[in-house]
C-alpha cells in the first residue's frame, strides 16, 4: 500500500509499505536496488507470515501489520520504532485490518473461520 504523502516519515507520495514473509518492507520508490528499501519491521521475533498492513489516519499515524500468528504488530513512523503488540486477537489467522477513523488507537481485525 502507498502511504499518504502526508504520513509521518514520508514527505512524498512514493514510499510504499508490503509484507513479505514475517516482515514489513518500507520501500522509497524513487530509489533503485536494494537501496530503495527504508527499512523493515518485524513483529518482535515472529517467523510466521503477515498477510496484511495497514496505516492510520490524522495526526498520532501508526503502522500495523498481522497475520498467521494472530497477532497485530503497531510501529510509529517518525524512527520506525515498535509501540506495541496484541496476542491472540482471533482463534485464527489474520486476514485483514483497518485502524478506527474515530480513535486510531483502536483496530478492527477479520480472519476466516475454518
Amino acid at each position: 500500500m502507498f502511504l499518504p504523502p502526508d504520513f509521518p516519515g514520508c514527505n512524498s507520495g512514493s514510499v510504499i509499505a508490503a509484507a513479505h514473509g514475517p516482515h514489513v518492507g518500507i520501500w522509497d520508490i524513487r530509489a533503485a536496488g536494494f537501496g530503495a528499501l527504508v527499512t523493515q519491521l518485524n513483529l518482535n521475533g515472529s517467523t510466521e507470515t503477515l498477510y496484511t498492513v495497514q496505516c492510520s489516519e490524522g495526526s498520532r499515524s501508526v503502522i500495523g501489520a498481522a497475520g498467521a500468528e494472530r497477532s497485530v504488530g503497531v510501529w510509529e513512523p517518525r524512527k520506525w520504532t515498535y509501540l506495541s503488540r496484541w496476542n491472540n486477537c482471533l482463534k485464527y489467522e489474520v486476514f485483514s485490518m483497518h485502524f478506527s477513523t474515530l480513535n486510531p488507537e483502536y483496530c478492527y481485525v477479520g480472519g476466516a473461520d475454518y
